[in-house]
């Protein structure tokens, strides 16, 4: 059963010295079939390869993508957790330091 694009060769016998060249090109033809299944073989398993690289980084994305999603949580935790702070702070800041104006002001009085 011939396969795709395979062509029966010639018949050698009738081929005289001058058509060396033709020869040697109908058997580098032969050749080059079984050595380009080879090399789309071997092209399949680079493929192949490259394709389980790229499932791995799909991963590795996927994984670093719920990384940083989960430590822009924690940062926006810290910034509300560190305005309370300056707020507090401040109010804290504000009452003490009306609370020594009013010990300085009765002191003062005397």
């Amino acid at each position: 059963m011939a396969s795709a694009g395979y062509t029966r060769p010639q018949n050698y016998s009738n081929i005289g010295d001058d058509d060396e060249a033709a020869l040697d090109i109908q058997i580098d033809s032969s050749n080059t079939q079984s050595t380009g299944r080879n090399t789309v073989k071997g092209l399949h398993g680079q493929v192949q390869e490259v394709v389980g690289v790229m499932k791995q980084n799909i991963d590795k994305l996927l994984d670093r993508d719920v990384a940083l999603n989960n430590l822009a949580s924690r940062a926006d935790d810290l910034h509300s957790s560190a305005t309370t702070y300056n707020q507090t702070a401040k109010q804290l800041k504000r009452k003490y330091w009306w609370k020594n104006a009013k010990v300085l002001k009765t002191s003062s009085s005397y």
